[in-house]
């Protein structure tokens, strides 16, 4: 930011500093010979063509199937104004191209924290709190006949706490992290089956994926692993990302040839009339 205020010749912000965040896509190393394991990953920042906010970060993003993207922004413009956050939508191919529609801003009295997007792109569930309240509640937009709806509450995930942290698995499975139930302390994760029409009742995960300290960001790697986050006491500092996997169940071992053992057995009864 330094260096571009002071090119643009904007005395505001020559001396500011503002850590903000990029998001990228992650790929593993491949390697040609079969024989070898690799352990690497690629990092590719995604690029913006047309950034609304001049220095901005990115809060969450979510990506469908078919390249539509939600994210949440915020940050300053060019004299130093806050930008809240805010909701937007667009399309991801090489560059990530930002539209600004209304669906997908946050509503006037409310300010948003967190989005995900289905793998169909018709869903869109996000996170957001009135300026005047401490908790957040999640909200949904859905695709209809081309045009998107208005956001609602899902009234039936939403509690007397903080319900954040939205992100798909898939077309219409949902986690989410709240505070406001019965879990094991802090934020919890629960899932949930999410579609048109009613969603089902929320499932707890269990331990060790929830914990007594603060679990959220929990995403579906494939349908053995995951990763989340978390600020448990075993991190490496405050909020740290963990994988799980489930325990392979052991095999049982079977002979190519089965034996069989006969053992005697003595039978007792009565016959009446001999």
């Amino acid at each position: 930011i330094t260096k571009t205020a002071a090119v643009d010749k904007n005395k505001d912000l020559i001396d500011a500093e503002f850590l903000y965040k990029v998001p990228y896509v992650v790929f593993p190393i491949q390697s040609e010979d079969k024989s070898v394991v690799s352990s690497g990953v690629i990092w590719n920042e995604i690029s913006v063509t047309n950034p609304p906010i001049t220095y901005m970060t990115f809060n969450a993003i979510s990506v469908s199937e078919n390249g539509t993207v939600v994210c949440n922004l915020s940050g300053y413009d060019k004299q130093g104004k806050y930008i809240k956050p805010t909701n937007y939508k667009g399309t991801l191919s090489d560059k990530l191209t930002i539209e600004n529609l209304s669906p997908f801003l946050a509503i006037d009295s409310l300010e948003s924290t967190s989005i995900a997007i289905n793998d169909g792109g018709n869903i869109v569930v996000f996170s957001a709190k009135p300026t005047s309240k401490k908790d957040s509640d999640l909200y949904r937009v859905e695709l209809v006949n081309g045009n998107w709806s208005n956001p609602s509450k899902i009234n039936q995930l939403n509690t007397s706490g903080n319900d954040v942290f939205p992100v798909f698995s898939g077309d219409s499975i949902l986690y989410f992290s709240s505070d406001g139930s019965m879990g094991y302390g802090g934020l919890d994760v629960y899932s949930v089956t999410i579609g048109s029409g009613n969603n089902s009742l929320a499932k707890h995960l269990p331990s060790p994926i929830n914990s007594a300290s603060d679990d959220f960001g929990f995403c579906s790697m494939n349908k053995d692993s995951m990763m989340f986050t978390s600020n448990r006491y075993n991190g490496q500092g405050d909020d740290d990302i963990f994988t799980y996997s489930y325990p392979k169940l052991q095999e049982i071992a079977r002979k190519a040839t089965p034996e069989f053992v006969i053992t005697k057995k003595v039978i007792y009864f009565i016959n009446e009339g001999h």
